[in-house]
């Protein structure tokens, strides 16, 4: 099986390791997600229109092809109706990672927990802060479940 940053390279995500300025995060997000890998995970992404990558949502691709059982969400405030996904185990919504009322509005729309809320959207604080407080009572508790996030300073 292939690590998640070569996984990351091969959709070009900038999640990997591929062009000078990518950030790395699948040498972690790896160690720390492993145990995920042989169970039937739901996973959230937000922030998942990325600006370069194969395909209309890299990342998403790279979540799928790594949990391979997984039930993979993604919300973003650009979502393009005339770009699909065809994996139909990957689900999209449109969302304003800024507005608490479209976050809640989600959130009530779901009848599942999430193992897994990885927040790239925005990289505000503010924004983050209103995900995860949106968000948090979605995210399954126990040892194997977890937020994570990047702020930009």
């Amino acid at each position: 099986m292939n690590t998640l940053t070569e996984i990351a390279n091969k959709w070009e995500t900038d999640k990997g390791t591929r062009f000078k300025n990518d950030h790395n995060y699948c040498k972690y997000y790896d160690k720390l997600l492993n145990h995920l890998i042989e169970k039937q995970p739901n996973i959230l992404e937000i922030g998942i229109k990325a600006p370069r990558g194969i395909g209309s949502y890299p990342s998403l691709n790279t979540w799928d092809e790594y949990f391979k059982n997984a039930k993979i969400h993604g919300i973003d405030i650009w979502i393009d109706p005339k770009e699909p996904v065809k994996e139909s185990n990957i689900h999209l919504s449109q969302v304003n990672q800024a507005s608490k009322d479209e976050l809640t509005n989600y959130r009530d729309s779901i009848d599942f927990e999430f193992d897994l809320i990885l927040d790239d959207a925005s990289h505000y604080a503010l924004h983050q802060s209103i995900s995860f407080i949106c968000l948090f009572d979605k995210l399954k508790s126990g040892d194997y479940s977890g937020y994570l996030g990047s702020v930009v300073t």
